[in-house]
């Protein structure tokens, strides 16, 4: 398969060839990968008060008979407006996990989905140290034809100068290289990889001569 790589004119100079391994992703492989990442999202630090941690004192409100009103044991009871909250949320720190092979599996399936969608793109900068404005950065996705769309911005983590353009455009996101993650890649949107870190890319992907 071959990616096309995009001057800073947004015209095609080059491709590039990626030879990507034909694996087979099964559904419960897919939506189990997908579930880590979507369980990574919760940060586990929502708390609610128990019955017992309210401020409300732990004297019976009335009598137990005689008022003609139901029984009641504490204002803090769950059943009152304002007591504690039965069966709440609490801190924790649960996580799920994929192992290497999986993540390299998963991620090369999705990225040669893209790929064969022509969702994938090159830009190739002059030099490394380029700066862009945020008018520059709209005007090159506009000649490659990915600009009314979601697009994934994928550079190094050393590049700076890049990232200044694309991250004030509000359907752009900046991605570092190693951050570009299967969750990204679930989504629908058009990724523009930097070629100067493509090889970072390209070390988490499974290639053909990998999987023989």
């Amino acid at each position: 398969m071959q990616i096309p790589v995009y001057d800073e004119s947004g015209k095609i100079v080059d491709n590039v060839e990626l030879n990507l391994a034909d694996i087979d992703v099964s559904p419960f492989e897919f939506s189990r990968a997908i579930r880590v990442y979507e369980f990574a999202l919760h940060q586990g630090t929502k708390k609610t008060k128990t019955r017992g941690e309210v401020a409300y004192s732990k004297r019976k409100p009335w009598p137990q008979k005689g008022t003609g009103r139901a029984r009641a044991g504490t204002r803090g009871s769950p059943i009152w407006v304002g007591g504690g909250v039965a069966h709440g949320p609490k801190p924790h720190t649960k996580r799920l996990h994929l192992n290497k092979q999986e993540k390299k599996r998963v991620f090369t399936w999705l990225f040669k989905k893209h790929l064969e969608a022509g969702d994938i793109k090159l830009i190739r900068f002059k030099k490394p140290d380029t700066s862009l404005t945020t008018k520059q950065a709209a005007t090159l996705l506009r000649a490659i034809g990915i600009l009314p769309f979601k697009v994934y911005y994928v550079t190094g983590i050393k590049d700076e100068n890049t990232v200044l353009g694309f991250r004030n455009l509000p359907k752009v996101i900046v991605r570092r290289t190693p951050l570009l993650s299967i969750f990204d890649l679930y989504h629908k949107g058009y990724f523009l990889i930097n070629e100067a870190y493509f090889d970072d890319i390209k070390s988490r992907l499974l290639l053909e001569d990998e999987a023989s």
